[in-house]
């Protein structure tokens, strides 16, 4: 197992890297966070880019070693990723850790470093417990327990397991510290697919709170304040971001209706009914639960759920050949 805690460790410091190259661009945020507004460059956005592919490819690398060492003698069942489980896991809140006691160790050591790259709550338990040298445990741990031991442990240095007020600055202390604001604008930055990325010049950034919610509103540097945002994202309580409103907004939407309608036609030509039926049946749950306006019209308001590196193409190209209908990575939801 040395290999195995070997390899995560070596992936852990690629990621913690990757935040490093973007402190000036997150620093920014963070300032507008606590008021005011931050302008980040087209050069800085490049660079949130190119450290979050480095981020993933890192996790990615681990996978792959992983896998290789559970082809050896004795090592499948405790090595052997179920990836779905690891990817719901990362992006699991509080409450939905219970639901993961039964994972093996390389799903778990997976799971840690996908939830550290995303913001995931599992993540931030991870970097408690590896601060504290705590690795064994964290592979030992049900994902409830890490959690609740991370508590403990925070508590005791004055901390708490929330993202939003981890004060260490050790290397895997640096990927938690981040703040709710900075977390969602790199992973609606990161989430777009090149084509609309490539489009992005200088964006000034805006950040609010209130009504339990942090609303950060993204426009193109130098336009007008009441002009039409780029994107608009909040973040939950439940610390989950959703991308609410702008004119990207209304782009992915558009697109994301394009893909459902053409997803169903392609499973309804194949006799595949059941899938199309399913597909029709989540595209009409998006136009459900509408807010009433003053003119006592129901108009629906969808909002996406802002999701990792590659995931925001909602559903474009690889939906059709992975259907995973009730995946936490493609889910979208109404309010």
């Amino acid at each position: 197992m040395a290999e195995f805690e070997t390899a995560f460790r070596e992936a852990l410091s690629k990621i913690a890297e990757a935040y490093r190259k973007t402190g000036e661009a997150l620093r920014k945020i963070e300032e507008a966070a606590g008021g005011g507004a931050g302008v980040i460059t087209k050069e800085e956005l490049a660079g949130f880019k190119k450290a979050w592919r480095e981020a993933l490819n890192a996790v990615e690398e681990f996978r792959k070693k992983t896998a290789r060492l559970a082809q050896r003698p004795g090592l499948k069942n405790r090595l052997e990723i179920d990836e779905a489980a690891a990817k719901a896991l990362a992006v699991a809140t509080v409450k939905e850790l219970s639901a993961f006691g039964n994972l093996n160790e390389g799903t778990k050591a997976y799971a840690a470093l996908l939830s550290l790259v995303e913001g995931g709550i599992y993540g931030h338990a991870a970097s408690v417990l590896l601060k504290e040298g705590m690795l064994t445990d964290l592979l030992r741990y049900t994902p409830r327990t890490a959690y609740r031991v991370a508590g403990g442990v925070a508590r005791v240095a004055g901390e708490t397991v929330h993202p939003s007020h981890v004060k260490k600055t050790d290397e895997t202390a640096r990927v938690a510290k981040i703040g709710e604001a900075a977390r969602a604008f790199l992973l609606f930055i990161t989430g777009l697919d090149d084509e609309m990325f490539n489009r992005l010049d200088d964006l000034k950034i805006h950040v609010t709170r209130g009504e339990g919610k942090i609303r950060i509103t993204i426009h193109k540097a130098g336009d007008e304040p009441l002009a039409q945002p780029l994107a608009q994202l909040t973040v939950e309580k439940s610390n989950v971001v959703h991308l609410v409103g702008g004119s990207l907004f209304e782009e992915l939407r558009r697109r994301h209706e394009e893909a459902f309608g053409a997803l169903k036609n392609w499973l309804a030509q194949r006799k595949r009914m059941p899938e199309a039926r399913e597909v029709a049946r989540l595209f009409e749950k998006t136009l459900k639960a509408s807010t009433p306006t003053a003119g006592a019209m129901h108009v629906p308001q969808r909002r996406v759920e802002v999701m990792p590196y590659g995931g925001l193409q909602l559903l474009l190209g690889w939906l059709a050949s992975d259907v995973t209908f009730h995946s936490n990575y493609v889910d979208t939801t109404t309010t």
